[in-house]
């Protein structure tokens, strides 16, 4: 039985010996600076993602007239601040929605649409 008990016991010090060596290396937050750079790469990352995900259905969808606004209605939100009244993604939106009118010109929830377009 002890010496079944050993190899575990010698894996479970190897475990506690490198969880609290990498406990003790990270001890000390990082600056803020690196948290709001990860923050940011997540936050691109996930809008990247989020982009794929429309496109992957558009891909066999195209004609989706619905899929397609609301992808752009995405990429002007997503990092839309109200406070600011900025969008940093706002030449690439505007690229998409003039793509959107093209490809469905006739298309009424197109235009009907416009309004998230032109606010006051």
């Amino acid at each position: 039985m002890i010496t079944t008990l050993i190899p575990h016991l010698l894996r479970v010090s190897v475990v506690i010996l490198i969880v609290s060596s990498l406990a003790f290396s990270q001890s000390e937050p990082e600056s803020h600076l690196h948290y709001k750079k990860l923050l940011k790469s997540a936050q691109d990352d996930l809008y990247q993602e989020f982009l794929k995900a429309y496109d992957d259905y558009l891909e066999k969808n195209p004609t989706d007239v619905f899929y397609n606004i609301e992808r752009c209605k995405f990429i002007e939100n997503a990092f839309y601040d109200e406070y600011d009244e900025y969008n940093p993604r706002q030449d690439e939106f505007d690229i998409e929605y003039q793509k959107l009118l093209k490809r469905f010109p006739n298309e009424p929830a197109v235009r009907l649409n416009i309004f998230w377009v032109l606010k006051p």
